[in-house]
């Protein structure tokens, strides 16, 4: 093992250790200064965050860009310490932590025999969401990409099963399929298309420029009877988290002749409610991520 690995491994394991001595709330706030902390001891990506920030929103102000740049990194402590703690949030908890609106509509879409194909984006914290979904009786499959740190991969692949949340991994040779049964069997199958991966995609407009985006949200739609579903979950000014639902959205398949030409379009008007999203709380989105780093080549 790597020692950058080892190291990796050994942090989370050490903080696994800490949450569990603290109560909630206090694995929040210390979450939260520890991204703080994080945000002037790894310069690297704060810059990114920043650089990407200032892009999107030329109208604001270059404090308001380093303020939101370093809420960015106090949120995704707090995010990463609540899902760490997740086993202190037994279900009603979690109905307490987490308010919906929307959610009849979800359970309307299973009452008909349908499957939901949920679309999100790392936006709040978007893995309370997987959870917070399963303790309201949804059951939740979502497709994951593997981590390259083996024994960090298993450690959450086992822990979001344990809330609830099945896990089915991008790279496996049958995913595809394990999805479509998922969505056959009526369940919610989470995917998250907000990142620019290594995966098959297209270029959809994002705060006006280009940006590479998965398309496997809109193959499954496809290829099954299931409706599409957008849902983003908020953080809210006492820590509490507020889920929005949107939808059921439908395509007419036929309408739109082939299928690169569905994929295209199911891929932008999602692109273009992620955006709005981000819009309404972008001191919550990871904007520490390349989103356009994949180039679009004219001929």
């Amino acid at each position: 093992m790597k020692l950058t690995h080892w190291y990796l491994e050994w942090q989370v394991r050490l903080f696994l250790f800490i949450v569990k001595l603290l109560p909630f709330k206090a694995a929040q706030r210390l979450g939260g200064w520890l991204g703080g902390l994080a945000y002037y001891l790894v310069p690297e990506s704060p810059e990114i965050a920043r650089t990407q920030l200032k892009e999107c929103f030329p109208e604001q102000s270059a404090d308001w860009v380093k303020r939101t740049a370093r809420t960015v990194y106090i949120n995704q402590g707090k995010n990463l310490f609540e899902f760490l703690a997740g086993e202190k949030l037994y279900p009603d908890k979690i109905k307490t932590l987490v308010k919906f609106n929307g959610l009849e509509k979800l359970h309307q879409c299973r009452a008909e025999g349908r499957g939901i194909l949920f679309c999100t984006a790392h936006l709040g914290n978007w893995e309370l969401l997987g959870m917070a979904l399963a303790a309201q009786g949804i059951p939740v499959t979502v497709a994951a990409r593997k981590i390259y740190l083996e024994r960090l991969n298993e450690m959450l692949v086992s822990r979001r099963q344990r809330y609830g949340v099945k896990v089915i991994l991008r790279d496996d040779i049958q995913a595809a399929r394990s999805l479509l049964l998922a969505l056959k069997n009526r369940e919610l199958v989470g995917i998250l298309i907000d990142q620019d991966t290594r995966v098959q995609g297209c270029f959809v407009p994002f705060f006006g420029r280009p940006a590479w985006t998965p398309i496997g949200l809109a193959r499954l739609y496809q290829h099954s009877q299931a409706k599409i579903f957008a849902g983003f979950i908020y953080r809210q000014k006492d820590d509490t988290h507020l889920v929005e639902i949107e939808g059921p959205y439908e395509f007419d398949k036929i309408r739109d002749g082939s299928a690169a030409k569905l994929e295209q379009r199911i891929t932008a008007f999602l692109t273009g409610r992620i955006e709005l999203a981000i819009r309404r709380r972008p001191d919550q989105w990871v904007w520490f991520h390349q989103r356009w780093k994949t180039k679009e080549f004219l001929t």
